[in-house]
């Protein structure tokens, strides 16, 4: 069968990848290099590509691509909190992202904020079970840090229609679980295509729904410069981190909400190669494992494994402060290694005091003592190994 006899595009057959009519095996080569078997299109390049793999993924649910997985996620708290379906809290970690936690305040939620592992910087099983005893049905399940989350109570909440599950994988796109993906098992998967993540085509987001909640439009966000924001959140962070004085991050989420719009850009889907993705994947892996090599034992490091896909590579110095942490991060930029610990307690910075689990000291010592490195392109082994050295030496001149 020739190539021009074939319709390369989302709508070949009942589902975009599947066939219509053709019963043989056949291969043909493309500039997006489609393998057709069984009935089956494999898109390995362009846009389609990340359709298919997202459709895997997910199972089949609805894709509802937008500019921002925030503004998707906003969106979609607003359409379910209209149903009054799940009540109007939604259970979150209490270590995330600025970025989510304003959508959710924005779409008239209020977080609950869940304890997390000191060791994982995963939500903790008896948390979940604390915030279900108070009444909370909707939980952003949150693959942290690109590894996954294996929880036992959250993949049996999905099967609970008095809960509702969003399956947080921006970080974890192509992770696994002992059986299936990451965005396999919630009720609603989010993931992100943007800047610093894994998959990075520049900007952009996918929501994956199931059929009884596809009915809703997304609504853009007022485009905006964070610019400004971003200035007062470091400052302000640095503050609290100086003087350990929580209330200098008050109100920071909240002071957010007008700048949600700050990234309003659709990724180049086209950019999105399936095997140079999980080659890259591959290759993160193998760099992370390096960083532990190299540091040894004078870090804890966040432990990943062959099913993770690493953001970064994270580890904590224990029982640091937040003065320090900052020290020897400044040190280590000066050195010129990249290294981020921008994620704080969220519960420290809504305008309104969130009810949350009964402690959330594992959150507040974990931001402190954690240290993000970078596993991309930029970094070859070679920079990673002399890295390491650098970060040895400080260490041990500043802890």
């Amino acid at each position: 069968m020739h190539l021009n006899m074939l319709k390369l595009d989302k709508n070949i057959g009942s589902s975009f990848y599947k066939l219509k009519k053709e019963d043989k095996e056949f291969e043909v080569l493309s500039n997006h290099k489609v393998h057709f078997t069984h009935h089956v299109t494999h898109y390995y390049s362009g846009r389609n590509a990340i359709y298919a793999l997202l459709e895997e993924i997910t199972s089949n649910k609805k894709l509802i691509f937008g500019d921002r997985a925030s503004h998707l996620l906003g969106t979609h708290l607003k359409d379910l909190k209209k149903r009054n379906l799940f009540g109007s809290k939604i259970a979150v970690p209490a270590l995330l992202c600025h970025a989510p936690i304003a959508a959710i305040i924005d779409a008239g939620w209020e977080p609950y904020f869940l304890e997390i592992d000191k060791t994982s910087g995963q939500v903790k099983e008896a948390a979940i079970k604390e915030a279900m005893e108070n009444h909370v049905s909707c939980f952003l399940w949150v693959h942290m840090y690109g590894n996954p989350h294996e929880s036992e109570i959250y993949s049996e909440l999905c099967h609970n229609q008095d809960f509702y599950i969003i399956e947080d994988c921006c970080l974890s796109l192509g992770a696994k679980f002992q059986s299936g993906w990451t965005g396999s098992k919630g009720d609603t998967s989010l993931f992100s295509f943007g800047e610093t993540k894994p998959f990075n085509v520049g900007g952009g987001g996918c929501l994956a729904l199931k059929n009884e909640f596809s009915d809703f439009e997304t609504h853009p966000y007022e485009k905006s410069d964070g610019t400004s924001f971003r200035e007062k959140f470091y400052e302000h962070m640095i503050q609290y981190k100086q003087t350990g004085n929580s209330s200098y991050l008050t109100g920071l989420i909240d002071d957010y909400i007008p700048f949600l719009g700050e990234v309003s850009i659709s990724g180049d889907l086209n950019k999105f190669n399936k095997a140079n993705y999980f080659d890259e994947v591959k290759r993160r892996r193998e760099k992370n494992l390096l960083y532990t090599k190299f540091l040894g034992d004078s870090i804890s490091p966040v432990k990943s494994d062959e099913r993770s896909v690493p953001w970064r590579f994270i580890f904590r110095i224990d029982g640091i402060s937040g003065k320090k942490q900052y020290e020897l991060s400044e040190r280590m930029r000066a050195d010129g290694i990249h290294v981020s610990n921008w994620y704080l307690p969220a519960h420290f910075m809504t305008k309104e005091k969130c009810e949350g689990t009964s402690t959330l000291n594992n959150t507040e010592e974990f931001s402190n003592e954690v240290f993000q490195l970078w596993l991309d392109e930029s970094h070859d082994d070679e920079k990673i190994e002399k890295n390491c050295q650098k970060i040895l030496k400080i260490i041990k001149e500043i802890h």
